[in-house]
């Protein structure tokens, strides 16, 4: 990767099969090792952050983010996620694909200003926006100060690949927080966006514990 190319940053949805449960018990037991033996497999590749959204949407179960310094990586991964055990379950739902700037870092321990860490709070609020066409989409500046007003974090720089110009992605403690944020936000972006995606509302939770209270 050269130095000027950003890293890909990519939210991935899935939804459990029904079918799983049909398995026999010590076939959903192997199932699950497979599936979360490839998944640590790649935790040297990528940067790698899950979060569940079971009993609060009814299309999808777990949110992972997922950061790589190629698209090759994350297609690798995808690949072999949803041939292993558990994954041959998991049908995709929704994906959405960012490219970070340059200028930050997505680690896995932030240890510099440039440098970011997803999963540093108890929920996160994800939203897909699409600029208005012919206006010029406002500086992130004023969102990050609105978002540290509110006592927020935001994943930080990033450009949306595919039809959606810009990725919200904020992490809180507590969801008033994020509903004062959202409610000010919405009032300035209305100069720049024309649309906006669903909102997503997901906690965080280390995928072993996801993978295994699916039974």
């Amino acid at each position: 990767m050269t130095e000027t190319q950003g890293q890909y940053v990519q939210y991935a949805f899935w939804r459990l099969d029904s079918v799983f449960h049909n398995l026999e018990s010590n076939e959903r037991i192997v199932a699950k090792q497979h599936f979360l033996g490839t998944w640590e497999s790649f935790q040297n590749k990528a940067l790698l952050v899950s979060y569940s959204l079971t009993g609060l949407r009814s299309d999808c179960d777990i949110l992972c983010v997922r950061v790589a310094d190629s698209l090759e990586l994350l297609q690798d991964m995808t690949c072999r996620l949803q041939s292993s055990g558990v994954g041959k379950f998991m049908i995709p739902t929704y994906s959405y694909l960012a490219q970070a700037e340059p200028e930050t870092r997505y680690v896995g321990k932030a240890s510099a200003p440039t440098e970011f860490s997803p999963g540093q709070k108890r929920y996160l609020f994800f939203s897909p926006w699409v600029s208005e066409p012919g206006k010029r989409a406002k500086n992130a500046a004023p969102l990050q100060k609105a978002a540290a007003a509110h006592n927020l974090v935001l994943h930080p720089g990033l450009r949306g690949l595919e039809e959606y110009d810009d990725l919200l992605a904020a992490e809180a403690d507590r969801t008033e927080d994020y509903a004062a944020f959202s409610a000010e936000v919405r009032v300035s972006r209305q100069e720049t966006h024309s649309t906006v995606g669903p909102t997503f509302v997901a906690t965080l939770k280390d995928i072993r514990d996801q993978i295994d209270a699916l039974g």
